[in-house]
């Protein structure tokens, strides 16, 4: 089995891209005796970074990609540590520099007048965005975007504004760095047993606490709280103090400067496990918080999380004929393409080792193989 999908792969890499090196080929496929689907990904990656852009656009026929991060800094942030590895500012200029030695970077403006077409871009193009609307964003990024001239687009969460609330998993990142820099007492680890439903797993030390932690989600917010209050942590005086999110004033800034702003839902929930009308209410009220509050002439939502697991019954609400509620919306499946034509599927560039160019290129190769097998278009019920 295991040579069956070597030699698979192989033929493959051969069929799409012309010509790979067996000798390196060999050296990326797994040792031992098991062939697993990240085995499958890392040489895919390995093989897409021998191949030039170029090539690799005129593969897939993808001119544009969407490149996104949620923060940049130097800083270590306590309330993002423990959830992805995110770049630092030499990091940063390096990804955007290769960026833009291969791909032309254009407005989101730009993006609405095509409707999100890239058959109609002239050259191989990028728009780069930014999820969760955090300070760093404007107290970090814009800086570096404006003196390299490259546009952007910032989403935000409507209910985080003016720092009014914390994402839920930022909140578990600062219960899981205190239990880091802190020894979990006998009396504590009784009082979170205490807290848990009948048939929750069994809590016998700190590393179950950190796995509950961890599979805590948007609906076991009571129970994040709780826990927090087990520890003495207070959200309230660390969104005082650290101010994780841009003010108003930021992001009326960063609209004069001459970026773009989008909306990202109210809180940040995991849209799958809501039901149609709560993800309805989310993506209005914070479309409407940009229209009204901001007073941006566009109209551009991207999903909190992913996009997965939403119904075209949503969908067909947001691009209504007659009165379309938005211009794009934007997915995190990386080079797929949607069923909704308006729906555009973006990179994600943090919470990995790899380099910005390095990110594009595994995603174009994944798309070719994606693209051979049929399984490049996201469908939906």
């Amino acid at each position: 089995m295991i040579v069956l999908v070597t030699f698979l792969c192989y033929d493959i890499f051969i069929h799409l891209f012309g010509t790979v090196d067996v000798h390196i080929f060999i050296k990326m496929l797994p040792k031992g005796n098991t062939f697993k689907m990240h085995s499958l990904k890392r040489i895919i990656g390995h093989v897409g970074r021998q191949l030039s852009v170029t090539r690799l656009v005129a593969i897939t026929g993808k001119q544009l990609i969407l490149p996104f991060y949620h923060v940049v800094s130097n800083e270590r942030l306590a309330h993002i540590n423990h959830l992805y590895k995110h770049v630092g500012t030499k990091s940063f200029e390096k990804d955007l520099d290769s960026l833009l030695k291969n791909f032309k970077p254009i407005s989101l403006q730009q993006l609405i007048d095509v409707n999100g077409q890239a058959n109609q871009l002239d050259k191989p193009s990028f728009h780069i965005t930014f999820d969760d609307g955090l300070r760093e964003c404007a107290e970090v990024i814009a800086p570096i975007l404006s003196r390299k001239g490259i546009p952007a687009t910032f989403f935000i969460n409507s209910g985080f504004v003016d720092n009014r609330g914390l994402f839920y998993r930022f909140k578990v990142s600062l219960i899981l760095d205190h239990i880091e820099q802190n020894e979990v007492s006998k009396n504590e680890l009784k009082a979170i047993r205490n807290l848990m439903p009948e048939g929750a797993p069994s809590l016998k030390n700190a590393n179950t606490i950190v796995n509950l932690l961890k599979n805590l989600t948007y609906e076991h917010q009571f129970v994040i709280n709780q826990v927090a209050d087990v520890f003495e942590i207070d959200f309230g005086t660390f969104v005082r103090k650290q101010k994780p999110y841009m003010s108003k004033s930021q992001i009326l800034k960063l609209i004069d400067d001459g970026f773009t702003i989008g909306a990202h839902s109210i809180d940040h929930p995991q849209y799958q496990k809501l039901e149609l009308e709560e993800q309805l209410d989310q993506t209005k009220e914070s479309l409407q918080y940009v229209q009204e509050v901001l007073k941006v002439p566009y109209k551009v939502f991207a999903f909190p999380f992913t996009d997965h697991g939403v119904s075209n019954d949503f969908f067909d609400e947001l691009y209504n004929k007659e009165k379309p509620l938005v211009d794009l919306t934007f997915g995190t499946a990386g080079l797929k393409t949607d069923s909704h034509p308006k729906h555009l599927q973006r990179i994600a560039m943090d919470g990995t080792e790899l380099t910005a160019l390095q990110s594009v290129k595994a995603a174009y190769a994944a798309s070719a193989i994606q693209q051979m097998f049929g399984i490049n278009r996201v469908k939906r019920k």
